[in-house]
């Protein structure tokens, strides 16, 4: 119990412990500096109930992952998280070597295609998108554009376009009318990389709409 303004707790071990961790439930308000080392943090993560405590071990697994193998494979391990935020954040920070001797890629293609949640199947495309690999994704990308979520539709017409202008600048044409802000984004990056005045009216007419909005 905390009741002075500066205190000092020890506890009897029979051994090492693998975690210590303050305020377990993350219900105390204050500023805590703690000293856990990546197999503290691994532990955290396997072994804690909590999604804070699984996600605030996640995070700094992923700033250890360059050095520290076993941090890597645990934020590997985190692209099937019974938690979303965690997969979609595993997603975007796992940093996979040009040469994926594991199927990281796989797994991530995987995600683009089945996730429930459309956040993870965006970072997925766009993973993709980056990777050595990605015009082996091409029928992907445009099988995306039509996924139920705009933001997984917008982000997929737009990692098409990395590998395969044609085909996305003949796609982008028919959403031309489409208000929501992820698909106009797309189609607006499509028609500047073309950088023909031909599109130039595209942008005339979204400025136009947004201004009158703006009223």
């Amino acid at each position: 119990v905390l009741s002075k303004n500066s205190q000092t707790f020890s506890f009897k071990a029979n051994g090492k412990p693998d975690l210590i961790d303050a305020d377990a439930e993350r219900t105390v308000l204050c500023e805590k500096t703690e000293n856990k080392t990546a197999d503290n943090y691994i532990f955290q993560y396997t072994n804690t109930p909590l999604y804070t405590q699984r996600y605030e071990a996640i995070v700094k697994l992923a700033e250890l992952q360059k050095t520290n193998p076993s941090a890597k494979k645990c934020l590997v391990d985190a692209l099937n998280d019974h938690a979303y935020h965690i997969r979609e954040f595993a997603v975007r920070k796992l940093e996979i070597p040009k040469t994926d001797t594991t199927n990281i890629y796989t797994t991530i293609e995987t995600l683009a295609k089945k996730d429930k949640s459309s956040w993870v199947r965006k970072a997925a495309i766009e993973k993709l998108s980056n990777s050595p690999k990605d015009s082996s994704y091409t029928s992907l990308f445009e099988n995306s554009i039509g996924d139920s979520s705009y933001e997984v539709a917008g982000a997929s017409l737009k990692a098409l376009n990395e590998v395969n202008s044609v085909k996305a600048l003949r796609i982008a044409k028919q959403f031309e009318k489409e208000k929501d802000n992820n698909i106009v984004t797309a189609v607006a990056d499509i028609y500047a990389k073309q950088g023909d005045s031909l599109y130039q009216s595209y942008f005339s007419d979204k400025l136009r709409k947004s201004a009158e909005l703006s009223k």
